[in-house]
């Protein structure tokens, strides 16, 4: 599946085709969910400025699956930003803190999506007598019960769950 795999480093290839790539979007909130209610926390001296994703619908892949958490994510007042790197592969939780300070904190909350979109193909060998290999595109791995879904040659699925930031004021 991935560019490692022989079938790709060979100079021959019976049938072209290009190894799996895949394209992952920034996270996001889910816009009816966006400016929910603010909390409001007790002073503490060791305030974090974080943020967590709690995955509830995730994805388990031989690949990556980074995306961007431009923080913070909801609107605030908070005036630095930050742009952070998460892999998402066969997660269900992830806390990043960006910084600790002290101060009063504000913690907020949305449901988030992050699509990831495949394109390529995986390829097998048969281990008959002529040995081939099969070059096999992306979309044939669609599974509809799963959510796993063809659109046009790419494979698509949206990755879900519930984004908590918490900012130190």
């Amino acid at each position: 599946m991935t560019d490692k795999y022989d079938y790709w480093t060979q100079t021959k290839q019976l049938i072209r085709g290009h190894p799996i790539k895949l394209n992952v979007s920034a996270l996001s909130c889910v816009a009816e969910n966006n400016d929910d209610g603010v909390q409001r926390m007790d002073f503490r001296y060791d305030c974090e400025t974080e943020f967590s994703l709690y995955i509830e619908k995730g994805l388990q892949s031989v690949f990556n699956i980074n995306t961007t958490v431009s923080f913070p994510l909801i609107k605030n007042s908070y005036k630095e930003r930050n742009v952070v790197m998460v892999n998402l592969n066969n997660e269900e939780e992830v806390h990043k803190t960006i910084q600790q300070k002290s101060g009063w904190s504000e913690i907020r909350g949305c449901d988030f999506v992050v699509t990831v979109t495949m394109d390529g193909s995986f390829a097998y060998h048969s281990r008959r007598r002529r040995g081939n290999y099969y070059n096999v595109s992306v979309k044939h791995l669609r599974d509809y019960k799963v959510k796993l879904l063809k659109r046009g040659k790419k494979l698509q699925y949206n990755i879900t769950g519930s984004y908590v930031e918490k900012i130190c004021l």
